[in-house]
């Protein structure tokens, strides 16, 4: 019986993760302070986001949506998501630049030589760096 109710909310929990990642595209078409989205509970105590940086190095990468974004100067750009801890999880940021939008995509993998990562969400965030000053653009990211 166990066994059973295990295999079903595995099933069920595999359907939720499917339909969510498929529902489409997450976009932040208006200002900085209208882009986020997050639901997410807020960590414990007050501690602040982790930061990451981009790698090209991770193992196993997969897609990884970001939750909201905010313009810390005309050229950069700050994106917070939820992630595994930075001593064994890493992201790779891909940005691409165009007169009427800034795509701006994250890739959450494992680090080259880490051991068994916990399972934990925490808020993060990283700099992405614009070719030329944001201006009147959208940011977004690709349907996931």
């Amino acid at each position: 019986m166990r066994r059973r109710w295990t295999t079903a909310i595995g099933a069920i929990t595999g359907i939720m993760m499917i339909a969510f990642s498929s529902s489409g595209c997450s976009c932040s078409r208006t200002s900085p302070d209208a882009g986020s989205t997050a639901t997410h509970p807020l960590q414990s105590g007050s501690a602040a986001p982790q930061v990451m940086s981009s790698r090209d190095d991770l193992q196993s990468p997969t897609p990884l949506a970001w939750d909201s974004w905010r313009e810390t100067t005309p050229t950069t750009i700050e994106v917070t998501f939820l992630s595994g801890p930075a001593s064994c999880t890493g992201i790779q940021a891909t940005v691409v630049e165009t007169t009427n939008d800034i795509t701006i995509d994250l890739m959450q993998g494992a680090l080259p030589g880490s051991a068994d990562c916990p399972a934990v969400a925490l808020t993060s965030t990283t700099t992405i760096e614009l070719g030329q000053p944001r201006g009147d653009r959208d940011v977004i990211q690709s349907a996931r």
